[in-house]
């Protein structure tokens, strides 16, 4: 993997993993999210950052992209992450000059990660 430095723009959808009520094998529902692996670094020339899904907002990719994404131009959040806007990405919000767009909640049944990386 790329050193972040190098990452112009971060895509991840996060969904869960759900298993719904069934009578023959007496399954109930179950929602299992999947661990976003930490990362370490800095996005010093992130761009662009999407996130979205039914997931937990990692909030150390919050403090990673506040603290060293000072180049962020694109900020794309899910409805499910409004709060985190707020609170958390309150400064990367700020300095992003496009409107943060609400992107759908999406019924995928794994996680995705994208990075884009200059070379």
């Amino acid at each position: 993997m790329a050193p972040l430095l190098r990452w112009r723009s971060l895509a991840i959808y996060v969904s869960s993993l759900c298993v719904t009520n069934s009578r023959a094998s007496g399954a109930r529902a179950i929602n299992v999210y999947p661990v976003i692996p930490c990362l370490s670094g800095s996005f010093e020339n992130l761009q662009e950052l999407s996130f979205y899904g039914t997931g937990e907002f990692p909030l150390w990719l919050a403090d990673l992209v506040e603290d060293t994404a000072l180049g962020l131009r694109k900020l794309e959040v899910g409805t499910n992450y409004t709060g985190v806007l707020r609170t958390h990405l309150k400064e990367a919000s700020a300095r992003v000059k496009k409107a943060t767009k609400r992107l759908p909640k999406v019924g995928y049944s794994a996680t995705t990660f994208k990075a884009h990386v200059s070379h």
